[in-house]
């Protein structure tokens, strides 16, 4: 009995097998690279369970660079923050904040550079629904030097979540004597009855370079 011969793939089969190997490769490799994805790898960085975005750049807002976009995300779950900068939807930099539950906010800066390209946001939210506004005074860290700056924030600007308001505060890197070593340096808050709550920090116990620079100059 004569086995029937197989026919040889056409061109077109192939181009059809060829065509459907390649999308299952993009979709493989845009399932890696996801939003998502970033954001959970920024979890497992800082051992956080899993949490949900509250507020991110807008694209194409954000910061330029090599062509690519630096994007930003604030994620949150019962009990921290997460603040992150990405790019192509891969994680950069990112810090964690957990809730104090004596304190009716939670707040904190990240800053990070790229080539000469600098980015820094102070970003946060808040607990307690009596409060309004919120004032944030930010100065440089080192000690040998003053660069206070005052923000004003009122909670019908932010982004409402759960009970909690959320913002994300963008610093002007383009200033002539702006210091990327920030930290808070106080917080007021006001409620709706009129009354403010005020919170100072004590700056690090840190010199500038050129403090230190000159300190060796001296005793040299």
């Amino acid at each position: 009995m004569n086995k029937k011969k197989k026919k040889p793939w056409s061109y077109r089969r192939l181009c059809v097998l060829l065509g459907g190997v390649l999308l299952l490769l993009f979709l493989s490799a845009f399932e890696m690279h996801t939003p998502r994805q970033a954001l959970r790898t920024a979890e497992q960085s800082h051992s956080l369970s899993p949490t949900k975005i509250v507020l991110q750049s807008n694209k194409p807002a954000g910061i330029s660079f090599s062509s690519h976009q630096v994007d930003w995300m604030l994620s949150a779950n019962e009990t921290s923050l997460l603040f992150g900068y990405y790019q192509n939807n891969r994680l950069l930099f990112s810090t964690a904040l957990d809730y104090d539950p004596s304190l009716p906010y939670c707040a904190d800066i990240l800053g990070a550079g790229i080539g000469r390209t600098v980015f820094l946001h102070v970003f946060g939210a808040i607990t307690d629904p009596e409060i309004t506004k919120i004032e944030i005074t930010t100065d440089s860290r080192y000690v040998d030097v003053t660069s206070r700056q005052s923000y004003t924030l009122e909670c019908r600007d932010m982004t409402y979540r759960s009970g909690n308001y959320y913002f994300v505060l963008p610093i002007d890197t383009s200033r002539s004597d702006f210091d990327s070593n920030l930290y808070i340096a106080r917080i007021v808050l006001y409620d709706r009855s009129g009354q403010t709550r005020e919170y100072t920090y004590d700056k690090p116990k840190v010199f500038s370079e050129d403090y230190v620079q000159a300190l060796q100059e001296r005793s040299s």
